[in-house]
């Protein structure tokens, strides 16, 4: 069947389905099959097509329900012999408000103000569920908040391909490059698509930023959609996209070694991972192998241990560390003459 014609048969399911949700909702009582089957659009009438209608009609259910849509099976009043009918309780299909708190209010508010896709949202957004957008004034420190995170031309077509499981296909370097879509992820600064690139035969990582031209879409084949499921041993870290942030080499990478006190260890395995763990002392204290290629990240990470931590090695990250903490104190001349004169680290 030709890319277009299945394109348009995905668009007529996905109306169906829109039609049968709506005729669901709206109707006062149950209603049978052969009512539905005249009702909603997409549905062969003919009756020499009944069969295909039960089959067009069973997947439909199964395919809302897999989306949560609790379609209801009831008797139909006086019916004899009884008939079932179906419909959807809007009471069950339709949100509630969120009737939420002032505190509740104002952290969504400080959510909502702190990081952007592309352009500011709007207070409309904050209205509809139920809270109020704060008035605040040009001075008001809630205005530097926002983080903008980068919107590449690319970034909706591709979203629209995995929701839709579709298959898509771009440039990239000098390759035309055809993926099934698995996830998107935004990591150090930057978007990432992962799926199964069926030019490498095996799953792929592209970065947003390095794909060329449109990216295009169509419905994937029933020999490509066997590719859409994740595989078991998938992991993220092995697509190189979850560095943690110390490790990102801005620097020229070292190994150090952290001391962990016992009061901190299984947070630090939780942030450090085990297979960092070069030592676990007898009082209970984790000695942790890091690669660092960020120093001031690194510096961070200790800080969030307090007196918890401690540098091992090496004795030049040591030194670093202590100026870095007389930096930090407020009014301290001679601590920020010093750091400007040594081991001054500079922002990526």
């Amino acid at each position: 069947m030709p890319a277009v014609s299945a394109e348009k048969q995905m668009v007529s399911k996905t109306e169906r389905l829109l039609d049968l949700t709506l005729t669901l909702l709206e109707t006062p009582v149950p209603l049978p099959r052969k009512e539905i089957r005249q009702r909603v659009s997409g549905y062969p009438k003919a009756p020499e097509e009944t069969e295909n209608f039960e089959r067009m009609f069973e997947r439909d259910k199964k395919a809302l329900r897999d989306q949560g849509v609790e379609i209801e099976i009831l008797r139909i009043a006086a019916t004899d012999p009884p008939e079932e009918g179906y419909t959807i309780n809007p009471n069950k299909f339709y949100l509630t408000g969120l009737e939420l708190t002032t505190g509740e209010q104002v952290a969504l508010y400080l959510a909502q103000s702190a990081v952007s896709v592309g352009e500011r949202s709007s207070d409309s957004a904050i209205r509809k569920l139920g809270g109020k957008p704060l008035e605040l004034n040009a001075d008001s420190v809630l205005n530097n908040l926002l983080a903008e995170i980068p919107n590449p031309p690319t970034l909706l077509s591709l979203l629209a391909a995995k929701v839709e499981g579709k298959v898509v296909e771009f440039e990239y370097g000098d390759h035309r490059r055809k993926l099934l879509v698995w996830r998107l992820d935004f990591s150090q600064s930057k978007w990432f698509v992962t799926g199964y690139d069926f030019l490498r035969q095996a799953e792929r990582t592209f970065s947003l930023n390095r794909i060329s031209g449109h990216v295009s879409a169509r419905p994937a084949r029933p020999s490509e959609a066997a590719h859409a499921e994740l595989p078991e041993d998938f992991n993220l870290n092995k697509m190189g996209i979850r560095a943690k942030p110390w490790e990102i080499a801005y620097e020229t990478p070292i190994v150090a070694k952290l001391l962990v006190d016992v009061g901190q260890a299984k947070v630090a395995e939780q942030k450090l991972g085990t297979d960092g763990v070069v030592e676990r002392q007898a009082d209970g204290s984790v000695v942790f192998e890091v690669t660092v290629g960020h120093k001031q990240e690194f510096y961070s990470l200790v800080l969030f241990f307090l007196d918890e931590a401690e540098i091992l090695f090496p004795e030049s990250l040591r030194a670093g560390f202590v100026e870095y903490l007389k930096g930090l104190i407020p009014g301290d001349k001679d601590a920020e003459e010093t750091t400007d004169a040594g081991e001054t680290l500079e922002k990526p």
